[in-house]
């Protein structure tokens, strides 16, 4: 139930909120001994951690967990923490430790069989590319998941879908590419609908303080496409 309250929190961009909703549940799990529960609670925290502009913080975070879901067998949480520290180290321009990181998650999402999945630490690894100036190998990278959207398939479940739709708009892009626009679309669309469906202090904190949600809507600004 707090985890929930605080994935809740998370998604509306309230992280100091969502923090304090992780550690109380951490305190919980410490005094029943449900370890693996720790496990995804400092998931959580690693993941608002990097949201919230604390990379450091989140790698932090990211080690104890995955030193719980290794000893806990979980390899499901295990791919999802190698791709959330992906995103931690790369915010650091630590490129290298990054891709490492976004492979090994790629590796065994596959390995599991979570069709789905692929496509976040695929676009982390195009990303990559384009920060370091492969506009060619980053356009190949994105290329699977732009088939993987073109073939019908989803990408529930991944923590972030609006940014893996941005990752493809902001690849295509910087190629020039007809099809930059479409995914921009998507973003925007998936964006609307999601705040559709808050009330008015939590669409504000929604828009403005989610980092993908804001970068959204600078790029649909840029595109000349109107308000958000």
């Amino acid at each position: 139930m707090i985890n929930n309250l605080g994935e809740t929190e998370q998604l509306l961009g309230h992280y100091d909120a969502a923090l304090d909703l992780f550690q109380a549940g951490r305190r919980v799990c410490a005094e029943i001994g449900q370890r693996l529960a720790d496990a995804y609670l400092l998931c959580n925290m690693a993941l608002s951690a990097f949201r919230r502009g604390d990379a450091a913080g989140s790698i932090e975070s990211s080690t104890t967990a995955m030193r719980l879901g290794e000893e806990m067998k979980d390899r499901d949480l295990q791919a999802v923490l190698r791709c959330v520290r992906g995103h931690a180290h790369a915010a650091l321009g630590q490129w290298g430790e990054a891709a490492a990181c976004y492979q090994a998650s790629l590796a065994l999402f596959r390995e599991l069989g979570r069709a789905t999945m692929p496509p976040e630490p695929i676009a982390g690894l195009a990303r990559i590319a384009l920060a370091r100036g492969d506009v060619e190998g980053a356009t190949a990278t994105i290329g699977e998941v732009v088939a993987h959207f073109d073939a019908g398939g989803s990408v529930d479940g991944t923590e972030d879908p609006i940014w893996i739709y941005l990752t493809c708009h902001q690849v295509l892009e910087a190629t020039g590419s007809p099809r930059a626009a479409e995914f921009l679309d998507r973003a925007h669309a998936l964006l609307s609908e999601r705040a559709a469906q808050l009330d008015d202090a939590e669409r504000a904190s929604f828009l403005a303080n989610v980092p993908t949600n804001r970068a959204v809507a600078a790029a649909w600004a840029a595109a000349g496409r109107g308000a958000p």
